[in-house]
């Protein structure tokens, strides 16, 4: 794909002798050609969707580059893709055909995209896509700690700090909470990438009226994505899962939902919704 970015002087000239260079975020740099005011850029069709800094120099003038913050997006911010929609007992994508669901957990994906560190999720998206999977499981709040080494004696044991748990996660600490989430479904779109949301997972949200506020953003704001599958509780019948408004939680409009799972061996929560998760 070949990427123009148009580069004048003050007095909206060509510039002579301009040298252009993109660095991708990924580390690569793309040499440009300066013709007719633009720089032209081959882009490689894997780092469509990717960010990049744009670096110029010329003589006689001071280089220049754009901020990281305001990194060009090469290509589009995110592809549409269809709605999947359950069919008798399996999913389909709307007005399409069936879709067999190929799915991994990124439980953490979302947290590290709070962090702002978007590089490193673009890199995981990419590496399960080639991968195979077509799906990416995520939690949307969690807050654990590290679970003690299983041993032979069940004693506790000195100076055995545990292992595993996922850490803390809560939504009211990311800055632009809702705006991530979105931001993380356009990523996963660029590869053709679907997300499942865990909503409520650990007891983060304390009280039903709270729990059912987050809820209501499921429709009005993940409801504008199609690549979104949501499952509102993750083991609800663990103590740490507990969901006050487990029985009040609407059935969305506009996203295709799973009312939860249970633990190994359990019934699923009821009702179902639109799938039921095992």
């Amino acid at each position: 794909m070949t990427v123009a970015v148009t580069v004048v002087d003050a007095q909206r000239n060509a510039i002579p002798g301009l040298s252009c260079k993109l660095a991708i975020d990924d580390g690569t740099v793309a040499v440009g050609t300066y013709q007719d005011f633009r720089c032209f850029f081959l882009i490689p069709p894997e780092r469509i969707g990717w960010g990049a800094e744009l670096m110029l120099s010329a003589p006689n003038f001071a280089n220049a580059s754009t901020s990281p913050k305001t990194w060009a997006n090469l290509g589009p911010d995110r592809v549409e893709l269809p709605r999947l929609v359950p069919h008798a007992q399996v999913l389909r994508q709307a007005y399409s055909s069936y879709f067999t669901v190929i799915e991994t957990s990124e439980f953490q994906l979302l947290r590290l995209l709070c962090t702002g560190d978007e590089p490193p999720v673009k890199q995981l998206i990419q590496l399960n896509a080639d991968a195979g999977f077509n799906a990416l499981r995520v939690f949307m709040m969690f807050n654990n700690g590290p679970i003690r080494n299983r041993r032979d004696d069940p004693a506790p044991q000195p100076n055995d700090p545990g292992s595993g748990g996922l850490g803390r996660f809560v939504p009211s600490e990311c800055n632009d909470f809702w705006g991530k989430a979105l931001r993380l479904l356009d990523l996963d779109s660029l590869v053709r990438m679907y997300v499942e949301y865990t909503i409520f997972a650990d007891h983060v949200i304390l009280d039903a009226s709270s729990q059912l506020a987050f809820w209501a953003n499921v429709d009005s704001i993940l409801g504008t994505r199609g690549n979104v599958l949501v499952e509102a509780v993750n083991e609800a019948d663990l103590a740490i899962n507990r969901l006050e408004a487990q029985n009040q939680l609407p059935r969305p409009t506009r996203v295709t939902a799973s009312h939860g799972r249970k633990g190994s061996d359990q019934l699923p929560v009821a009702p179902g919704f639109d799938y039921i998760r095992k």
